[in-house]
């Protein structure tokens, strides 16, 4: 399709998807930064109010796949406008929610629609840029999403403080009908060429169940103690239907996953590095501000800023990491990012009470840096690894391994700021001391530099598969 497609066109359906990204990237930074205020307002747990978060990503990680697949069988240009539109109504009733239970429910309702932006945005670039454009283009998408993670806790801040946590929801509508406008108007319709094939219920159904079990696992374990038998027996179900989610994979005809593409070493390898990172990430996301709030008492709307200045610079670098990984290779460029994220994580892990913020600001430079010369480089290792037909997979992979990342990442960054604090189950945060809280935030670091570790280790084994250039210079077919 990329070769069908004007100059100009191509960039205002980039213009399009952008926006989408940044929407929904947007909403998912503002509602970390209002954690501490969300929990306050309602008079809610630590516990509950991860919920807040967690019930998005559920949804985006259990449909992600199946959303991607019917990208692939019913064409991808309604379905984007279409979670475009349930995103930004959703958004609009986030806004209206009476009850902390209230926003959980209008959140899995806007994850339902992230799922169709996150899900077929990558495919649609890659569809419309010839592969010589394509790192490049990829690389912008990858520098609005972290625009839209450093415009969400400085918007949401300034929100917060000046007028309601409300707000911090409605930004999105405006994003949302000018997307869906530019999408409807610029990107062509698009062949069906496997109306046959079936949607895989049945898989979807089990993943979501698995998922939804290790959620409430964790935030059980963390609210009453892991032997509680709510806590193991979800966590036991979710392992057990993961499981059975992969066996039903290798039975179906037509299955959400395909497993057989994780015969490509390069593939299987940047999906697990992307999860790691995405875990890290968003664990991270998650502590920071109520680190920031309780042990340092900043007011949200400075921490708002602090968090922007990772994202902010990850931004900047991501496009010239989109270009640098065509010139050079993903690998050395994913070596050099995931080296500069180990190191941040040490020295966050490092911080305290009377840690200037000039020390927090020069921490987050280079790992927003990090991050983007990673997360450009690796979407396009991965967009490179799928077969030119499944371009809608191999997006809805990227998608899925950065939500399945942060689905994970949360409540486990949630339950080791606990423990390592040495909090018992259940304990308050915003009445916990400053110095059980620092050590909290020491222990997610500490971990998080451990994973990111292991994953340097697994990109630094040699592939005895060779590259597959050649097939990725052929236009799409679509």
């Amino acid at each position: 399709m990329a070769g069908a497609i004007g100059q100009q066109r191509k960039w205002r359906i980039l213009t399009g998807v952008s926006l989408g990204i940044l929407m929904f990237t947007i909403d998912l930074s503002v509602v970390n930064i209002a954690l501490p205020t969300l929990m306050r307002e309602f008079q809610t747990s630590f516990t509950a109010v991860q919920w807040v978060v967690l019930s998005y990503l559920l949804v985006i990680t259990s449909l992600q796949l199946g959303a991607s697949r019917l990208g692939d069988l019913w064409g991808k240009k309604y379905l984007f406008i279409g979670g475009l539109a349930i995103f930004t109504i959703s958004s609009a009733l986030c806004g209206i929610a009476g009850t902390v239970w209230e926003l959980v429910g209008f959140r899995a309702l806007e994850g339902l629609g992230a799922v169709f932006i996150a899900g077929l945005a990558a495919a649609i670039v890659t569809e419309s840029f010839t592969p010589q454009e394509r790192g490049k283009a990829l690389g912008i998408v990858s520098g609005l999403m972290s625009v839209g993670v450093a415009l969400g806790p400085t918007l949401g801040g300034v929100l917060i403080a000046w007028g309601s946590w409300r707000a911090i929801f409605w930004i999105n509508i405006p994003i949302g009908l000018i997307a869906m406008a530019i999408i409807l108007k610029y990107l062509p319709l698009q062949a069906r060429p496997r109306q046959a094939e079936t949607f895989d219920y049945l898989g979807a159904g089990v993943i979501a169940l698995s998922l939804g079990c290790f959620a409430l696992g964790m935030t059980t374990g963390q609210a009453r103690g892991f032997t509680n038998i709510l806590a193991l027996s979800s966590l036991t179900l979710a392992a057990a239907g993961i499981g059975l989610f992969l066996w039903i994979q290798t039975r179906v005809k037509y299955p959400t996953l395909n497993l057989q593409l994780f015969r490509n070493w390069e593939l299987s390898r940047s999906v697990l590095l992307n999860c790691i990172v995405n875990l890290v990430i968003a664990g991270g996301v998650f502590v920071l501000p109520f680190f920031f709030e309780i042990v340092k008492q900043f007011p949200t709307q400075q921490v708002g800023m602090l968090l922007a200045v990772c994202p902010i610079s990850n931004a900047i670098i991501s496009p010239m990491a989109g270009q640098l990984s065509d010139r050079w290779g993903t690998k050395r460029i994913r070596i050099i990012g995931l080296g500069l994220v180990i190191g941040v994580c040490f020295l966050i892990s490092q911080f305290n009470s009377n840690s200037p913020i000039s020390q927090f600001i020069l921490t987050f430079i280079p790992y927003g840096i990090g991050l983007g010369l990673f997360q450009a480089a690796s979407a396009t290792a991965i967009m490179s690894s799928v077969p030119p037909t499944a371009t809608g997979i191999g997006s809805g992979l990227i998608a899925l391994v950065g939500t399945l990342g942060q689905l994970i990442g949360v409540p486990l960054m949630g339950s080791l700021f606990i423990l390592w604090g040495g909090l018992p189950p259940g304990s308050a945060i915003k009445s916990a001391p400053p110095l059980a809280l620092t050590h909290g935030l020491a222990g997610c670091f500490l971990v998080a530099a451990g994973l990111t570790i292991f994953g340097l280790g697994i990109l630094l084994i040699q592939s005895r598969q060779p590259p597959k250039v050649e097939k990725l210079q052929q236009p799409s077919p679509f």
